[in-house]
């Protein structure tokens, strides 16, 4: 379980292009276990093919020798004996490559029965030919029918084994490639299950999370434990997602220093505009006192007037009598006394104009 942990541990923290990788060198390597296997049950059945070929061919010596035996006893035709000879020359060649083949201990030893039974026939077929002296010609034909039966026996069974195995072969190569194709595409549709599941998945909620981010619900967060690219991107995801949250946490500030100065700034601006009202009203009273003063300045002319004519009165008066002129010149002071008072009032409502207008220029700017 160990081992089994720490390699899934490994396949999840490794990175995407070392999963496929992975997974195609495991599609490969079950490929070539497909492969070798059938290479490896091919070569089985073909040297079994070869077996059976080649005990075919002694069955049909056999038969070639049985044949041309048979029609030389029937017609004493020499060519026939050639032909026996040919044929039994062929199967001790053949019965050698028989030899040459691994067989089952059972076949093995039916093998190595056939050169024994082969040189038993070729002995009884001599005899036949040459009788030796004294010898019983029905014992030398039931011998020669014996060896020859022997060697087919031995034939035909080995050859009904080999192709009984051959078959058996056939159906355990089928059934052990079905049982290994249907374990590799198992395999491989699980190794594709479980690699597109621990691709997809993260992707999917790293996807999810950035629609949530791109939607403005930053309370969401990314978390991934693998190392792999999608990891990666996971992480960079909620780092960005923090970051988000620290700048709208400023730009928040921000907001509020901006209110609470355009607070500040419209304070200051109504209370401008209330001494704007206030510097308003004292130039409305300031022109109220000019007007007076322009009223009491005319007031005055006329006074000065009046008294201008009463100069002239007094100076035609002046003979009138000295009392008189002395009271005339005590008025003429009092009146030169006035005219100063004027003046200076008159510098006095120059002055304050010329403040009012300051002050008319300083609201303006204000405002």
């Amino acid at each position: 379980m160990n081992v089994l942990s720490g390699i899934a541990g490994r396949v999840r923290h490794a990175s995407i292009a070392s999963k496929l990788g992975a997974g195609f060198a495991l599609v490969l390597l079950l490929g070539s276990f497909i492969a070798v296997s059938g290479v490896y049950h091919l070569t089985s059945i073909n040297q079994r093919a070869e077996k059976a070929s080649l005990l075919k061919t002694v069955n049909d010596l056999l038969s070639d020798a049985k044949f041309t035996r048979l029609s030389y006893m029937a017609s004493k035709d020499p060519k026939f004996v050639e032909e026996n000879r040919q044929a039994l020359d062929k199967l001790e060649a053949r019965q050698a490559d028989v030899e040459a083949y691994s067989w089952d201990p059972q076949d093995q030893r039916l093998v190595e029965t056939m050169p024994e039974n082969i040189r038993r026939y070729r002995e009884s077929w001599q005899h036949t030919l040459n009788p030796p002296a004294g010898s019983d010609a029905e014992k030398i034909t039931a011998q020669l029918a014996e060896a020859g039966l022997a060697l087919t026996s031995a034939s035909n069974t080995l050859l009904d084994h080999e192709m009984n195995n051959l078959h058996n072969e056939v159906t355990r190569t089928i059934s052990e490639m079905l049982v290994i194709i249907v374990a590799t595409v198992v395999a491989g549709v699980l190794i594709s299950w479980r690699m597109t599941r621990q691709l997809t998945l993260p992707l999917r909620r790293t996807l999810q999370t950035a629609e949530r981010i791109a939607a403005g619900d930053l309370s969401t967060h990314a978390t991934s434990h693998s190392f792999d690219e999608v990891g990666q991107l996971s992480r960079a995801i909620e780092t960005m997602n923090q970051n988000l949250h620290g700048i709208i946490g400023d730009i928040r500030e921000g907001v509020t220093q901006v209110t609470r100065a355009s607070g500040e700034i419209a304070a200051g601006n109504i209370d401008l505009s209330a001494r704007t009202e206030e510097q308003a009203a004292a130039l409305g009273q300031t022109a109220a006192s000019m007007e007076q003063l322009t009223s009491t300045v005319k007031q005055n002319a006329d006074n000065a007037a009046q008294a201008s004519q009463l100069a002239s009165d007094a100076a035609n008066t002046a003979a009138r009598g000295g009392k008189l002129v002395a009271d005339v010149v005590g008025v003429m002071k009092e009146i030169t006394v006035s005219s100063k008072q004027i003046s200076e009032i008159t510098t006095v409502i120059n002055s304050i104009a010329f403040q009012t207008n300051i002050l008319a220029l300083n609201a303006a700017v204000e405002a």
